[in-house]
């Protein structure tokens, strides 16, 4: 197998990992990049003696290019509403070639029809794909954690608050100036209080979806490392502890 040797003067040195050499562009004494892996992302170095940068450096390295760990949103309703059958598969045909690096169309040019080429890369980069389609919705029924139903919660929850914050700015509109008296008087009123309840745990709710995403997007091994899995922990712990913190006070100020 190949194997990715350095030489800086009279030494010569390589990478602690030799698997993590992939390959390289151009002839094996002059490459004109370099290309890495870690974590399944892939780093190429260009060399270019003659470039801007790499002219200046002692290596010749003219660039780095790192591959973004990304997520990718595939809209099959909103965006180009593949409402059927026929308008579904050519959607997932469309995606399938962008993948393969097959993809290409015909497309009219100051009158002249032109073809677009086809992608040739030595590295095709990869995401993680979510395909938005209205047929997931009937997995609704089955009551399981998935990212419809906290798609369906997140929503039901907004709408339930801002109609709460809706007759609570109502009531202090209407009934100005308001006392002590009067706001104690109507947060004791049974309903209110449920409400109140209610809206800390909606909120709580909403605090832990954007702690899941934050974790599960950024906090990756891909981005900090080793240090992921502890970081991911003490954040979750934290986030919880939060949410229960908030339903806790607001029903201690209730009562």
């Amino acid at each position: 197998t190949s194997s990715l040797h350095i030489e800086i003067g009279s030494t010569t040195t390589s990478l602690a990992n030799a698997n993590q050499f992939v390959g390289y562009t151009g002839t094996v004494d002059t490459p004109d990049s370099i290309i890495l892996v870690k974590n399944r992302l892939h780093v190429e170095i260009v060399i270019d003696a003659e470039g801007i940068n790499g002219a200046k450096d002692a290596a010749n390295i003219n660039d780095v290019m790192v591959e973004s760990a990304l997520t990718s949103i595939i809209d099959l309703e909103d965006s180009i509403a593949a409402v059927d059958a026929e308008d579904k598969v050519m959607a997932y045909r469309n995606w399938n070639q962008i993948m393969r690096g097959t993809l290409s169309a015909n497309f009219d040019k100051n009158g002249d029809i032109a073809k677009s080429g086809k992608i040739d890369k030595f590295i095709l980069e990869q995401s993680l794909d979510n395909f938005y389609n209205n047929n997931m919705v009937t997995k609704l029924y089955t009551l399981k954690r998935t990212g419809v139903l906290d798609y369906v919660l997140v929503r039901i929850t907004a709408i339930f608050q801002a109609l709460y914050f809706s007759v609570i700015t109502f009531y202090w509109l209407m009934y100005q100036p308001l006392n002590y008296i009067q706001l104690s008087s109507f947060f004791d009123i049974l309903i209110v209080k449920i409400c109140t309840v209610l809206i800390a745990i909606s909120i709580s709710y909403h605090s832990l979806q954007g702690i899941h995403h934050i974790v599960t997007d950024y906090l990756t091994p891909a981005r900090i490392g080793n240090a992921a899995k502890p970081v991911k922990t003490i954040v979750t712990i934290y986030s919880f502890s939060q949410a229960i913190g908030i339903i806790i006070c607001s029903l201690l100020i209730i009562y």
